[in-house]
């Protein structure tokens, strides 16, 4: 069995939507590059952490 995790930081486009300053947070579609490559990948066990300038 194989388990990972996906930690984003808060997400871009709902900071913008609460009026948030979103410089700190990360798309939605990063996170979604990471949770595909957790899928695909080897790892277990890994918590990824997703960041716009990883």
């Amino acid at each position: 069995m194989r388990v990972n995790v996906v930690s984003p930081e808060f997400f871009k486009e709902t900071m913008e939507m609460m009026g948030i300053d979103s410089a700190a947070g990360v798309t939605a579609a990063d996170t979604a590059k990471a949770n595909e490559a957790e899928v695909g990948g080897h790892n277990t066990g890994a918590t990824l952490a997703v960041r716009d300038d990883a």
